[in-house]
């Protein structure tokens, strides 16, 4: 589906505000991902929601319930796909499917090999339009931790030195 400029600012907008949301999650959601959702109607926010620790709702879930029953018809902005299995927690697709959204803008792919494409499939077979990759650079690095522990196994390691200026982490002394 292509879409004009203005419906492609718009996306980039409410996934802005998304992934704002996902930001919350920093220190609360590992091993989770950080999620951050937005549901719009008639250019209007009327839910919003984030993964706020693990185990607990998912952010599609959190803005689906601030958003009431003004969730059908509505578009919804999700910074990670939707998961379509059921782990501590329900398939998401299958929510967003119930609540009648319309059309569902993603930022990433989700890397976990459970979901991996196919929460978005799962919501096309419904009839969901759904439009992916927006601002896609930023909600992958969001979790960049995470989609390396998903495709490599491996955990994303950062090192901080501190260090003189010809490269030693200790300087000699003279007393």
């Amino acid at each position: 589906m292509t879409h004009s400029p203005i419906e492609n600012d718009r996306d980039k907008r409410y996934m802005q505000q998304a992934l704002a949301l996902a930001e919350k999650g920093l220190y609360s959601t590992k091993p989770n991902p950080r999620v951050g959702c937005v549901i719009v109607k008639d250019d209007v926010v009327v839910g919003e929601g984030w993964h706020s620790q693990a185990g607990g709702p998912h952010a599609e879930i959190v803005a689906l319930d601030h958003a009431g029953t003004a969730s059908r018809g509505a578009q919804l902005y999700v910074s990670l796909e939707p998961c379509n299995h059921t782990g501590r927690t329900g398939p998401c697709v299958l929510a967003l499917v119930n609540a009648g959204i319309k059309r569902v803008v993603v930022g990433a792919i989700d890397p976990n090999p459970k979901v991996a494409g196919k929460g978005i499939k799962s919501l096309r077979e419904s009839g969901i339009d759904v439009v992916s990759g927006v601002c896609e650079s930023e909600a992958r690095a969001l979790n960049s931790g995470f989609e390396l522990r998903m495709l490599k196994g491996r955990p994303l390691v950062r090192v901080k030195v501190a260090a003189t200026m010809d490269g030693r982490t200790a300087a000699v002394v003279h007393w």
